[in-house]
Protein backbone atom coordinates (compact mmCIF):
# COMPACT_ATOMS: atom_id res chain seq x y z
CA UNK A 1 0.00 0.00 0.00
CA UNK A 2 1.18 3.23 -1.03
CA UNK A 3 1.29 6.33 1.34
CA UNK A 4 -1.15 7.86 -1.49
CA UNK A 5 -3.40 5.17 -0.43
CA UNK A 6 -3.14 5.30 3.08
CA UNK A 7 -3.94 8.98 2.56
CA UNK A 8 -7.00 8.33 1.04
CA UNK A 9 -8.30 5.90 3.44
CA UNK A 10 -8.61 8.42 6.12
CA UNK A 11 -11.34 10.28 3.56
CA UNK A 12 -14.20 8.67 5.78
CA UNK A 13 -12.22 10.03 9.33
CA UNK A 14 -12.47 13.62 10.53
CA UNK A 15 -10.12 16.03 9.70
CA UNK A 16 -7.78 16.20 12.10
CA UNK A 17 -7.13 12.79 12.37
CA UNK A 18 -4.77 10.70 10.56
CA UNK A 19 -4.33 6.58 10.12
CA UNK A 20 -2.12 5.00 12.34
CA UNK A 21 -0.17 3.43 9.61
CA UNK A 22 0.77 6.82 8.05
CA UNK A 23 1.96 7.88 11.15
CA UNK A 24 4.29 4.84 11.42
CA UNK A 25 5.50 6.10 8.30
CA UNK A 26 6.23 9.33 9.21
CA UNK A 27 7.67 8.23 12.03
CA UNK A 28 10.21 5.88 9.84
CA UNK A 29 11.44 8.96 7.53
CA UNK A 30 11.92 10.99 10.49
CA UNK A 31 13.98 8.98 13.26
CA UNK A 32 16.29 7.70 10.12
CA UNK A 33 17.55 11.64 9.42
CA UNK A 34 17.65 12.16 13.21
CA UNK A 35 19.85 9.41 14.13
CA UNK A 36 22.11 10.25 11.56
CA UNK A 37 22.15 13.84 12.44
CA UNK A 38 22.79 13.09 15.92
CA UNK A 39 25.75 10.33 14.86
CA UNK A 40 27.53 12.63 12.66
CA UNK A 41 27.60 15.73 14.86
CA UNK A 42 28.37 14.15 17.71
CA UNK A 43 31.21 12.61 15.87
CA UNK A 44 32.29 16.14 14.53
CA UNK A 45 31.85 17.57 18.00
CA UNK A 46 34.30 14.41 19.26
CA UNK A 47 36.81 15.17 16.51
CA UNK A 48 37.21 18.83 17.46
CA UNK A 49 37.97 18.24 20.91
CA UNK A 50 40.43 15.46 20.13
CA UNK A 51 42.23 18.14 17.55
CA UNK A 52 42.15 20.65 20.56
CA UNK A 53 43.29 18.76 23.33
CA UNK A 54 45.42 15.40 22.26
CA UNK A 55 48.33 17.37 21.43
CA UNK A 56 48.41 18.37 25.17
CA UNK A 57 48.12 15.35 26.69
CA UNK A 58 50.35 13.70 24.09
CA UNK A 59 52.88 15.88 26.15
CA UNK A 60 51.81 14.95 29.05
CA UNK A 61 51.82 11.15 27.82
CA UNK A 62 48.67 10.34 29.34
CA UNK A 63 47.55 6.82 29.30
CA UNK A 64 45.22 5.80 26.02
CA UNK A 65 42.21 4.61 28.86
CA UNK A 66 42.56 7.64 30.42
CA UNK A 67 42.43 9.87 27.37
CA UNK A 68 39.77 7.91 25.81
CA UNK A 69 37.60 8.29 29.19
CA UNK A 70 38.07 12.12 28.61
CA UNK A 71 36.96 12.39 25.61
CA UNK A 72 33.95 10.25 25.91
CA UNK A 73 33.03 12.33 28.68
CA UNK A 74 32.92 15.53 26.41
CA UNK A 75 30.46 14.12 24.31
CA UNK A 76 26.87 14.96 26.98
CA UNK A 77 28.30 18.36 27.14
CA UNK A 78 27.94 19.27 23.21
CA UNK A 79 24.19 17.35 23.24
CA UNK A 80 22.13 20.13 24.28
CA UNK A 81 23.76 21.97 21.14
CA UNK A 82 23.59 18.88 18.91
CA UNK A 83 20.05 17.45 19.74
CA UNK A 84 18.22 20.95 18.47
CA UNK A 85 20.02 21.14 15.64
CA UNK A 86 19.76 17.74 14.38
CA UNK A 87 15.88 17.71 15.32
CA UNK A 88 15.42 20.59 12.60
CA UNK A 89 17.29 19.06 9.90
CA UNK A 90 15.87 15.29 10.39
CA UNK A 91 12.12 16.91 10.10
CA UNK A 92 13.47 19.46 7.15
CA UNK A 93 14.78 16.37 5.62
CA UNK A 94 11.72 14.55 6.19
CA UNK A 95 9.26 16.94 5.18
CA UNK A 96 11.27 17.89 2.05
CA UNK A 97 11.11 13.89 1.15
CA UNK A 98 7.41 13.90 1.52
CA UNK A 99 7.08 17.06 -0.65
CA UNK A 100 9.03 15.63 -3.64
CA UNK A 101 7.11 11.94 -3.57
CA UNK A 102 4.21 13.88 -3.72
CA UNK A 103 3.13 12.44 -0.41
CA UNK A 104 2.08 15.85 1.25
CA UNK A 105 0.07 16.53 -1.81
CA UNK A 106 -1.67 13.35 -1.25
CA UNK A 107 -2.20 13.82 2.71
CA UNK A 108 -3.76 17.19 1.95
CA UNK A 109 -6.04 16.21 -0.78
CA UNK A 110 -7.42 13.50 1.18
CA UNK A 111 -8.86 16.37 3.97
CA UNK A 112 -5.90 15.81 6.09
CA UNK A 113 -3.90 17.94 8.03
CA UNK A 114 -0.56 18.37 7.98
CA UNK A 115 0.37 19.11 11.56
CA UNK A 116 -2.07 16.46 12.77
CA UNK A 117 -0.12 13.95 10.24
CA UNK A 118 3.31 15.12 11.68
CA UNK A 119 2.22 14.14 15.76
CA UNK A 120 4.87 11.74 15.58
CA UNK A 121 7.64 14.50 15.39
CA UNK A 122 6.02 16.32 17.93
CA UNK A 123 5.99 13.48 20.12
CA UNK A 124 9.60 12.55 19.60
CA UNK A 125 10.83 16.73 20.07
CA UNK A 126 8.88 16.85 23.53
CA UNK A 127 10.93 13.15 24.56
CA UNK A 128 13.91 14.88 23.19
CA UNK A 129 13.44 17.98 24.88
CA UNK A 130 13.18 16.00 28.08
CA UNK A 131 15.85 13.95 26.99
CA UNK A 132 18.16 17.21 26.80
CA UNK A 133 16.52 17.83 30.43
CA UNK A 134 17.90 14.93 31.89
CA UNK A 135 21.33 15.53 30.37
CA UNK A 136 21.62 18.70 31.16
CA UNK A 137 20.76 18.19 35.26
CA UNK A 138 22.52 14.69 35.46
CA UNK A 139 24.86 13.51 32.90
CA UNK A 140 26.39 16.36 31.68
CA UNK A 141 27.30 17.68 34.81
CA UNK A 142 29.14 14.29 36.41
CA UNK A 143 31.17 14.23 32.92
CA UNK A 144 32.28 17.65 33.16
CA UNK A 145 33.67 16.97 36.37
CA UNK A 146 34.96 13.98 35.08
CA UNK A 147 37.03 15.94 32.47
CA UNK A 148 38.01 18.76 34.95
CA UNK A 149 39.29 15.89 37.05
CA UNK A 150 41.74 14.72 34.50
CA UNK A 151 42.62 18.11 33.45
CA UNK A 152 43.20 18.60 36.81
CA UNK A 153 45.58 15.28 37.40
CA UNK A 154 47.01 14.63 33.73
CA UNK A 155 47.48 18.00 31.95
CA UNK A 156 47.69 21.17 34.02
CA UNK A 157 49.05 19.64 37.19
CA UNK A 158 47.94 20.32 40.82
CA UNK A 159 48.01 24.27 40.31
CA UNK A 160 44.55 24.18 37.77
CA UNK A 161 42.63 23.04 40.62
CA UNK A 162 43.18 25.78 42.49
CA UNK A 163 42.31 28.44 39.59
CA UNK A 164 38.94 26.71 39.29
CA UNK A 165 35.92 29.60 39.66
CA UNK A 166 33.06 28.52 39.60
CA UNK A 167 29.23 28.98 41.86
CA UNK A 168 29.43 25.97 43.98
CA UNK A 169 26.05 25.31 46.67
CA UNK A 170 27.16 23.07 50.02
CA UNK A 171 25.18 21.97 52.84
CA UNK A 172 26.88 20.88 56.15
CA UNK A 173 24.45 18.98 58.08
CA UNK A 174 27.20 19.37 60.85
CA UNK A 175 26.83 22.77 61.68
CA UNK A 176 22.84 23.29 59.53
CA UNK A 177 24.69 26.08 57.51
CA UNK A 178 24.04 26.44 53.93
CA UNK A 179 26.50 27.83 51.74
CA UNK A 180 26.33 29.13 47.97
CA UNK A 181 29.71 30.88 46.16
CA UNK A 182 28.68 33.06 43.07
CA UNK A 183 33.01 32.54 42.86
CA UNK A 184 34.57 29.46 44.55
CA UNK A 185 38.64 29.04 44.40
CA UNK A 186 40.16 26.80 46.80
CA UNK A 187 43.09 28.75 47.73
CA UNK A 188 42.46 32.10 47.09
CA UNK A 189 39.81 34.91 47.86
CA UNK A 190 36.30 33.48 47.02
CA UNK A 191 33.43 36.00 46.01
CA UNK A 192 29.76 36.69 47.06
CA UNK A 193 29.51 34.44 49.58
CA UNK A 194 25.71 33.36 51.07
CA UNK A 195 25.40 31.36 54.69
CA UNK A 196 22.66 30.88 56.06
CA UNK A 197 22.45 29.32 59.76
CA UNK A 198 19.37 26.79 60.49
CA UNK A 199 18.36 26.10 64.37
CA UNK A 200 16.92 22.52 65.47
CA UNK A 201 14.07 22.98 63.85
CA UNK A 202 14.51 24.00 60.74
CA UNK A 203 14.06 28.04 61.05
CA UNK A 204 16.39 30.48 59.83
CA UNK A 205 18.70 32.07 62.33
CA UNK A 206 20.26 33.99 60.48
CA UNK A 207 22.21 34.74 57.02
CA UNK A 208 25.28 36.31 56.08
CA UNK A 209 25.72 37.79 53.11
CA UNK A 210 29.28 39.78 51.40
CA UNK A 211 31.11 40.38 48.76
CA UNK A 212 34.45 38.33 49.20
CA UNK A 213 36.09 35.93 51.81
CA UNK A 214 39.06 33.76 52.78
CA UNK A 215 40.31 31.32 54.74
CA UNK A 216 43.30 30.66 56.55
CA UNK A 217 44.57 28.90 59.06
CA UNK A 218 41.05 27.86 60.23
CA UNK A 219 39.41 30.88 59.91
CA UNK A 220 37.07 32.20 57.39
CA UNK A 221 37.22 35.84 57.14
CA UNK A 222 34.11 37.83 55.50
CA UNK A 223 34.30 41.33 54.12
CA UNK A 224 31.84 44.36 52.98
CA UNK A 225 28.68 42.35 53.79
CA UNK A 226 25.74 41.78 56.11
CA UNK A 227 24.89 39.75 58.61
CA UNK A 228 20.71 39.54 59.20
CA UNK A 229 19.36 37.93 62.61
CA UNK A 230 15.87 36.52 62.41
CA UNK A 231 13.86 37.35 65.80
CA UNK A 232 10.42 34.82 65.57
CA UNK A 233 8.67 35.99 68.64
CA UNK A 234 5.30 35.15 69.31
CA UNK A 235 4.70 35.12 65.53
CA UNK A 236 6.93 32.14 63.88
CA UNK A 237 5.29 32.98 60.82
CA UNK A 238 6.81 36.64 60.63
CA UNK A 239 10.18 36.86 62.27
CA UNK A 240 11.83 40.38 62.77
CA UNK A 241 15.12 40.99 60.38
CA UNK A 242 17.57 43.26 62.07
CA UNK A 243 20.73 43.90 59.82
CA UNK A 244 24.15 44.62 61.17
CA UNK A 245 26.41 45.67 58.35
CA UNK A 246 30.42 44.62 58.35
CA UNK A 247 33.60 45.38 56.85
CA UNK A 248 35.33 42.26 58.37
CA UNK A 249 34.50 39.59 60.15
CA UNK A 250 36.57 37.09 61.10
CA UNK A 251 34.78 33.06 62.23
CA UNK A 252 36.36 29.57 63.53
CA UNK A 253 34.08 27.23 61.70
CA UNK A 254 34.50 23.39 61.16
CA UNK A 255 33.82 23.98 57.32
CA UNK A 256 36.93 24.19 55.15
CA UNK A 257 37.36 25.06 51.47
CA UNK A 258 38.84 21.29 51.23
CA UNK A 259 35.76 20.15 52.63
CA UNK A 260 33.51 21.86 50.39
CA UNK A 261 35.20 21.19 47.27
CA UNK A 262 35.59 17.33 47.96
CA UNK A 263 32.04 17.46 48.66
CA UNK A 264 30.56 19.35 45.79
CA UNK A 265 33.01 18.49 43.26
CA UNK A 266 32.83 21.68 41.84
CA UNK A 267 30.41 20.98 38.45
CA UNK A 268 30.97 23.89 36.14
CA UNK A 269 27.11 24.39 35.97
CA UNK A 270 24.33 24.06 39.04
CA UNK A 271 21.26 22.20 38.04
CA UNK A 272 18.03 23.27 38.93
CA UNK A 273 17.93 21.52 42.30
CA UNK A 274 21.17 22.99 43.64
CA UNK A 275 19.75 26.66 42.32
CA UNK A 276 16.60 25.50 44.34
CA UNK A 277 18.29 24.92 47.00
CA UNK A 278 20.27 27.72 46.88
CA UNK A 279 17.90 29.88 46.60
CA UNK A 280 16.24 28.74 49.54
CA UNK A 281 19.66 29.25 51.47
CA UNK A 282 19.76 32.92 50.20
CA UNK A 283 16.10 33.72 50.52
CA UNK A 284 15.74 37.67 51.42
CA UNK A 285 19.11 38.21 52.19
CA UNK A 286 20.37 39.46 48.94
CA UNK A 287 17.57 40.13 46.23
CA UNK A 288 20.12 40.57 43.73
CA UNK A 289 21.98 37.12 44.09
CA UNK A 290 18.20 35.71 44.05
CA UNK A 291 17.27 37.23 40.94
CA UNK A 292 20.26 36.29 39.31
CA UNK A 293 19.84 32.22 40.25
CA UNK A 294 15.71 32.50 39.39
CA UNK A 295 17.22 33.45 36.15
CA UNK A 296 19.24 30.63 35.88
CA UNK A 297 16.61 28.17 37.05
CA UNK A 298 14.39 29.51 34.32
CA UNK A 299 16.82 29.43 31.66
CA UNK A 300 17.68 25.67 32.36
CA UNK A 301 13.96 24.73 32.63
CA UNK A 302 13.32 26.58 29.32
CA UNK A 303 16.34 25.71 27.01
CA UNK A 304 15.18 22.49 25.87
CA UNK A 305 13.05 23.49 24.44
CA UNK A 306 15.03 24.25 21.72
CA UNK A 307 14.22 20.87 19.93
CA UNK A 308 10.69 22.22 19.98
CA UNK A 309 11.43 25.06 18.15
CA UNK A 310 14.06 23.02 15.74
CA UNK A 311 11.11 20.80 14.66
CA UNK A 312 8.22 23.71 14.55
CA UNK A 313 10.65 25.57 11.99
CA UNK A 314 12.11 22.70 10.28
CA UNK A 315 8.72 21.62 9.68
CA UNK A 316 6.97 24.44 8.64
CA UNK A 317 9.59 26.41 6.42
CA UNK A 318 10.27 23.69 4.49
CA UNK A 319 6.79 23.23 3.23
CA UNK A 320 7.76 25.01 0.20
CA UNK A 321 7.97 24.11 -3.56
CA UNK A 322 11.21 24.22 -5.96
CA UNK A 323 14.76 23.77 -5.35
CA UNK A 324 15.39 27.37 -4.51
CA UNK A 325 12.26 27.60 -2.32
CA UNK A 326 13.63 24.45 -0.40
CA UNK A 327 17.28 25.92 0.26
CA UNK A 328 15.66 29.65 1.73
CA UNK A 329 13.31 27.71 3.89
CA UNK A 330 15.94 25.60 5.28
CA UNK A 331 18.56 28.45 5.89
CA UNK A 332 15.88 30.50 7.12
CA UNK A 333 14.92 27.57 10.31
CA UNK A 334 18.31 27.62 10.75
CA UNK A 335 19.06 31.22 11.18
CA UNK A 336 15.73 31.36 13.50
CA UNK A 337 17.41 28.45 15.38
CA UNK A 338 20.73 30.37 16.01
CA UNK A 339 18.46 33.45 16.82
CA UNK A 340 16.82 31.21 19.79
CA UNK A 341 20.56 30.92 21.00
CA UNK A 342 21.72 34.69 20.74
CA UNK A 343 18.57 35.70 22.55
CA UNK A 344 18.20 33.79 24.74
CA UNK A 345 21.84 34.23 25.93
CA UNK A 346 21.64 38.17 25.59
CA UNK A 347 17.90 37.91 28.03
CA UNK A 348 19.87 36.18 31.03
CA UNK A 349 23.03 38.37 30.90
CA UNK A 350 19.74 40.94 31.39
CA UNK A 351 18.70 39.11 33.46
CA UNK A 352 21.58 38.20 35.83
CA UNK A 353 22.49 42.02 35.82
CA UNK A 354 18.86 42.52 36.73
CA UNK A 355 17.67 44.64 33.66
CA UNK A 356 14.91 42.19 33.19
CA UNK A 357 13.18 40.56 35.43
CA UNK A 358 13.56 36.24 36.61
CA UNK A 359 11.14 35.34 33.73
CA UNK A 360 11.78 38.00 30.96
CA UNK A 361 14.97 36.80 31.90
CA UNK A 362 15.70 33.04 31.56
CA UNK A 363 12.85 32.01 29.91
CA UNK A 364 10.45 34.50 28.18
CA UNK A 365 12.44 34.28 24.82
CA UNK A 366 12.40 30.38 25.16
CA UNK A 367 9.05 30.21 25.62
CA UNK A 368 7.45 32.98 23.00
CA UNK A 369 9.82 30.82 20.23
CA UNK A 370 8.10 28.05 20.97
CA UNK A 371 4.77 29.78 20.75
CA UNK A 372 6.15 31.02 17.60
CA UNK A 373 7.05 27.92 15.87
CA UNK A 374 3.53 26.36 17.10
CA UNK A 375 1.94 29.27 15.14
CA UNK A 376 3.89 28.88 12.30
CA UNK A 377 3.10 25.28 12.29
CA UNK A 378 -0.61 26.04 12.15
CA UNK A 379 -0.26 28.69 9.49
CA UNK A 380 1.40 26.08 7.00
CA UNK A 381 -1.19 23.35 7.79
Amino acid sequence: MTITDIAIAGQGQQRRRAPRRLWGHILREFLLPLFSCLAAFSTLFLLFSILDDFEDMSKTQVPVRIMVTYFLARIPQDLANVIPVSVLMATSYMTVTLGKNNELTAMRASGLSLPVCAMPVWLVSILLCLVSLGIAEKWAPKCRDVCEEIQRVWVDGKKSRHKLEVPVVYASPATARDWFFRSFRRQDTMRNIVVRQYDSTGRTCWVLDCQEADWQNGVWTFRQGNIATYDYGQDAAHPVISREDFAERHENWLETPEDIYEDTQVSGTLNVSSLLRTLRATGDASPKKANYLKVMIWNRLTFPLACLVGACFGFALSLVSGRSGVMQGFASAIGLLVLFYILGQLTAVLGKNGTLGPFLGGGASNILFTLGGFWLVWKRR
